[in-house]
Parts: C-alpha cells; structure tokens; sequence
C-alpha cells in the first residue's frame, strides 16, 4: 500500500469536552464499531474534513486538535497536529475564515494523498418514464404508410421501445446531474453522500463511449498512416514486416470490432475495400489464414493493437461488469453498450431500475471503487453492509481489497458479519470525556 494511517484523535468530539481516539487495525482494511449514537459517521466525516481540510466540519463537530499518525512510503512514522490557532478561542464557533493551523499537514505527505469517501445515501434511482412496446406496435398497425409483417412490427416495437426508454433515462438523468452535479471526482478527497444509481450509470457510460471512440480514430487513422508508410518504404523492405504467426487467429476474434470502427469514419472506396477484405476473413466459420499481402498485414495488425489498447481503457468497466455479474448469480446479468446500460434476466432486457435496492448499492460503490477509488489512498465507506445479505456482507470485505490491493480501507459498520473471518480489522470507537481521558498506548 501507499501511505499508511496508524491512529487518528479528535480532541473535542461533537462536545468540548469529548475525546475520540481509535488505532486503526494494522491491516489494509479497519472496521470501526460502536454502540449507537457513539459518533461513527461522524467520525469518517471529521477524517475526510482533515485531508480534505475542511474547516467547517471540525468547527461543527467542536474539534479542538485533531493528531494523525501515519507511516509513509519508506516506513517513516509521522504525527502531524492540526489545531486552533491562536486566535481562535474555544466555544466561540468559527470567528475566521481560517481558524486551525495547517502547518505540520502541509509539509506532511499526508497532505498529497487522495481519497474517497461514501456516505450511507447511495443506489437511489431516478424514475424516468416507461416506453411501452404495446403503444409502438399499436402505432405501426394503425398506420397505413408502414408495411410490416405481425412479428416484424413486434420486434421493433421491442427494441424501440427499450431505446427509447434508456434515453429519456440518460436525459432526465443527465438533466439532474446538471443540477447537482453529485459526483465531483476531480477533486484529491471526493465526498459522495447522495450516490444516485443514475449518476454511476453516466459515469460508467461516459468512460465507455470515450475508450471506443477513441479506439475507433486510432484504427481509422491506421488506415492511412500504414498507407503512408507502404508508399515511403521499399518493397523488399514492406515485404519483410515481421508480423505475429497466430495474426489469422487475431484477425478472426478482432475483425467484427475494426469493421464496426471503420464504419463510423467517413466514406471512401479504400475504406470499404478494407471491410470487404475482412468480412472474407474466417466468414466459413474456420480459422483465417495469415494475409498474403504483407501490407494489408501490416495495416490489420496496427489495427488489432489499437484494439488491446482499448482493451486497457475499459479494464476498469471490464473488472466491474464481472465482478457485478457474479454477485447477481446465473440468469441475470449487466450489460453495458453504447446505447446504455441494461439489466438482461433470462434473455429479457430490462432497465437499472430493475435491480433490488441491495444490488443498486453493491452496483453504485463497486462501479466507484473499480473505476475510481482503486487509485486513490484512502477508502471511507460508511454501513457498506446497507441492503446487502449475508452471504454479500461474508465476501464484501475481501472483494473490495481485491478491487483496491493499494488502497487503506476505513468502514464503519453495525455488522458483526462482515468482520466474520477477520476479527482483528474490528476497531471500537468509544468517545470519552475529558476528565476521564487516559493517554492510549
């Protein structure tokens, strides 16, 4: 892992004269527990305030002196002391715009880091209106300038209808993203408490459609630049290109992928000779055989690289998709694309808002860790365990280090299950008062 935190204590703690400590477990992942009302989310908020230096947080929850230690990189202990500074008094509230001394975190490593931290309000959806496949085929029956057999018409309708549905989603969705703009994951400490399931959505698709879209330009620009090299190079030269011996094999698994890149570009004659040749390709079902052109070789196996490249930019939503369809069991599936994201149960496609409000949540943070928080230092999630079962709740714990192997984990939880396994990630957070406060070991 990355920089490390050991302990964090917060003198004055939704009191004056309350003090929370905890020592963190020593492993990649703690587990904070408590009684209720102890203060547990409002612990992981006051660790986000002090990285993200939030001033009006520790101000609200009365901090006084927060101390924070950590290792770093090269093992080195640290304890950093972010306190009111001079001319702050206690029990006035915030009396400036700057109130707390900064010093020892600026120049700290600490200060560098990055994190994300999950509140209890996510997997929520937005409604959006229904497009029923019924109107659709009444519409093509009454309409007498549309000639279409019973079960042509049918079929539309179907797949209109669910076209048409997921993109009123995606713009009322996109409508309120404009609103409230929720996940601002530009910033080094992200604070995510209202998740909705359409915000992950959009996110999931936008980092989809900007791998394939800039796949297709590569492999349409490798038309010509492979072009451009065949003119510049002699033949003896062209003719020794050296190329991989399975690129039949390649060829036959790629070539649906390059077609469909090729078609967005432009038209022109080379282009769709291109297609053409590719098409031929393994069409009766076998293995291609190597081109005997060695620059329409060439031309395909700079085309198949920009396909493993795309292959890198959607690793992310790759791990997502099968990591999110193994927990959904068999039968049922997600299914990203293009168009949108969709829920498959038994053949049958329906929209996110299909999923349980136990699978909305499990789909909102594992699509956030895998896409963002896996690169981030600090993971903070609060009651990961929200509608999840127990057989979930079992594997959550070592799915989400899995996912983030770099990444220190903080949870609060009211779930004795899901340290089931791991007893030593559990940490209690047991607030005192002052005049009984005894210095930790």
């Amino acid at each position: 892992m990355r920089l490390v935190i050991e302990s964090i204590k917060f003198i004055g703690f939704q009191s004056e004269k309350t003090e929370a400590f905890i020592k963190l477990s020593g492993s990649q992942t703690s587990i904070i527990f408590g009684r209720n009302g102890s203060g547990k989310t409002t612990f992981l908020k006051l660790i986000n305030a002090i990285l993200s230096k939030d001033e009006s947080i520790l101000s609200k929850e009365k901090v006084f002196r927060a101390e924070v230690v950590f290792v770093d990189e090269i093992d080195e202990k640290h304890t950093i002391i972010v306190g009111m500074s001079d001319d702050a008094s206690r029990g006035q509230g915030i009396v400036s715009s700057k109130i707390y001394d900064w010093r020892q975190f600026d120049e700290s490593p600490l200060s560098k880091t990055t994190s994300m931290s999950m509140g209890v309000d996510r997997g929520t959806t937005i409604q959006s209106t229904s497009i029923e496949a019924s109107d659709i085929f009444r519409f093509l029956s009454l309409n007498n300038e549309v000639s279409l057999s019973k079960s042509m018409a049918l079929t539309i309708s179907e797949q209109l209808a669910g076209f048409l549905t997921r993109q009123s989603a995606l713009k009322a969705r996109s409508i309120r993203r404009g609103k409230t703009n929720e996940l601002q994951l530009d910033r080094d400490h992200a604070f995510l408490n209202n998740i909705n399931t359409s915000n992950i959505e959009s996110l999931l698709l936008e980092r989809y459609r900007v791998a394939r879209s800039y796949a297709s330009e590569q492999i349409q620009n490798a038309l010509f630049d492979t072009l451009a090299v065949a003119i510049d190079s002699e033949a003896e030269k062209a003719a020794a290109l050296n190329l991989p011996e399975d690129l039949g094999e390649q060829i036959v698994s790629g070539k649906e992928r390059i077609i469909e890149a090729l078609n967005e570009g432009p038209e022109n004659k080379f282009k769709n000779r291109i297609i053409a040749m590719l098409s031929e390709m393994g069409a009766d079902g076998g293995v291609a055989a190597n081109p005997v052109n060695p620059i329409f070789g060439q031309l395909i196996w700079n085309m198949l690289k920009e396909l493993k490249l795309e292959k890198q930019l959607l690793d992310s939503i790759n791990i997502f998709i099968e990591t999110f369809n193994y927990f959904l069991g068999e039968g049922k599936e997600i299914q990203i694309s293009s168009e949108g994201i969709s829920v498959s149960i038994n053949g049958d496609s329906l929209g996110i808002d299909s999923l349980s409000s136990g699978e909305r949540h499990l789909f909102t943070f594992l699509a956030l860790v895998v896409v963002d928080a896996r690169n981030r230092d600090f993971l903070i999630i609060d009651e990961p365990e929200i509608s999840l079962n127990a057989n979930w709740q079992r594997s959550l714990v070592k799915l989400l280090e899995d996912l983030a192997p770099d990444t220190q984990i903080i949870l609060a939880s009211h779930s004795p299950i899901l340290a089931k396994g791991q007893p030593s990630s559990l940490v209690e957070l047991k607030p005192v008062r002052m005049s009984e406060q005894h210095e930790p070991q």
